[in-house]
């Protein structure tokens, strides 16, 4: 017994002695809710909060190779949900599908500018949205495309620039949104069963990144 006893304080203490540097740095580097990542070849950081922890690596990477010489903030990072569509008189069998453009940036919009150590609240409201498009409108709920990704920001939001302890002088905000096309065979059916034969193209919204970019501005 006293030998297991010693076997499991040296276990201990060896733990102890290899994670305790690991919180140390990350606590030093970082909030405790944020990751820090940084781009040698692009002279970039990055920070990725909470809410965008689910963010590819892929698609980090892309906004880095962007804006070289930045700091970068991701604060969000929002899956779509599948439509509900109801139930239809004719519908759509798919036969065939195939995804011709996986994951690409369908647009990058623009919200707001902020000026070092300044808060900027919005005049009006600013929303953009992606919605899914497809051929035949009864091919939606047999391709399962997923519904309209909105991102909204209200008159009352308030938007913060880089402090004046910042290397920068502006950051800037903006919504990149993600989606996805490709194209289909099938045919149609009803109640009678089995009609005309279909083919087409469609583009599914799949999620959008919310990110800041704080940059010098001569």
């Amino acid at each position: 017994m006293r030998i297991k006893k010693k076997i499991m304080c040296i276990l201990s203490c060896f733990l102890m002695a290899t994670i305790l540097p690991i919180q140390v740095y990350a606590s030093e580097s970082t909030q405790p809710s944020e990751r820090a990542y940084y781009s040698d070849a692009n002279n970039t950081e990055v920070i990725i909060e909470a809410g965008a922890y689910n963010m590819p690596k892929e698609d980090i990477d892309e906004i880095v190779r962007e804006n070289p010489n930045t700091r970068i903030i991701i604060s969000n990072y929002v899956e779509a949900e599948p439509a509900i569509q109801p139930r239809l008189v004719m519908g759509v069998e798919i036969t065939e599908k195939k995804i011709t453009k996986s994951s690409y940036v369908d647009k990058d919009s623009f919200v707001i500018s902020v000026a070092k150590g300044s808060k900027v609240t919005l005049s009006e409201t600013w929303s953009q949205s992606l919605s899914a498009s497809v051929t035949h409108a009864q091919a939606k709920t047999a391709l399962k495309l997923n519904g309209t990704i909105t991102k909204t920001y209200t008159k009352t939001q308030s938007f913060s620039g880089p402090p004046e302890s910042s290397a920068y002088n502006s950051r800037e905000y903006r919504v990149k949104f993600y989606a996805e096309k490709g194209t289909y065979k099938g045919y149609y059916i009803t109640d009678m069963g089995r009609g005309p034969s279909v083919s087409g193209s469609f583009k599914n919204p799949l999620r959008y990144a919310e990110y800041s970019i704080d940059k010098k501005v001569s």
